[in-house]
């Protein structure tokens, strides 16, 4: 299965330092737990925090999770017809909840050790990280321990300190997509006095070293101490 760094990066206006590693902390673990819940597995997760920045960075990071084969279960064979043979309003509802046809449904009869019942077997595709990341930074953004929010601009988006930048690379690639009404790039931008400028990430995995070299910034806030 293929898989790919993934770079998440919230750029703000100057954090409160005190709730720094908190909200870097708090915003990876919800990152890392959707991931998993969503039966994406990755090697590692790398932390970032600086006072104009919140950053996870996911190595190896799967681009799809494996596909699941569900099972349902319908009302017992004898429920679902009548004496005719005919398909019951049981049946109907069980065939229009999986998406059968109402004339295939006799050829989904199973056994279920006691007796016989309407049965479906479904493969169902894992989801693809590229698809749900966005939902799943806004999800964990939503969920900081911010105990005031505030907006700016003419945006409805609400965070701790305006938001100014969203950056999203998944390997080489720019996701495309956005979250707190901005939408996502694969630049970054160096430290305030010593390097004000854009710096366009060529992959995810360039992260930290072109913050440290070309933006004077050490992103990584145990680094940082």
């Amino acid at each position: 299965m293929k898989q790919n760094d993934l770079l998440i990066e919230i750029g703000t206006e100057e954090l409160p330092p005190v709730a720094l590693k908190g909200l870097r902390d708090a915003f990876a673990n919800s990152v890392e737990k959707q991931l998993k819940d969503a039966a994406l597995t990755f090697a590692s997760a790398e932390r970032f925090a600086s006072p104009r920045r919140l950053a996870v960075l996911l190595r190896s990071l799967d681009q799809q999770a494996p596909s699941q084969t569900l099972e349902a279960w319908g009302p017992p064979a004898k429920v679902a017809f009548d004496k005719e043979g005919n398909p019951t309003r049981a049946a109907e509802a069980f065939a229009q909840k999986n998406g059968l046809d109402i004339g295939e449904l006799k050829n989904h009869i199973a056994n279920d050790g006691k007796q016989d019942k309407l049965f479906v077997k479904n493969e169902q595709a894992g989801a693809q990280t590229t698809a749900i990341i966005f939902d799943v930074i806004e999800k964990a953004l939503a969920a900081l321990p911010i105990p005031k929010r505030m907006r700016w601009g003419a945006s409805r988006a609400e965070f701790v300190r305006p938001v100014h930048w969203v950056t999203a690379v998944y390997g080489s690639e720019t996701l495309t997509g956005g979250a707190l009404s901005l939408t996502a790039g694969n630049t970054t931008r160096g430290h305030r006095f010593h390097a004000n400028t854009e710096l366009t990430l060529a992959s995810a995995a360039d992260y930290e070293t072109l913050l440290l070299n070309e933006g004077k910034v050490v992103a990584n806030f145990e680094k940082r101490r």
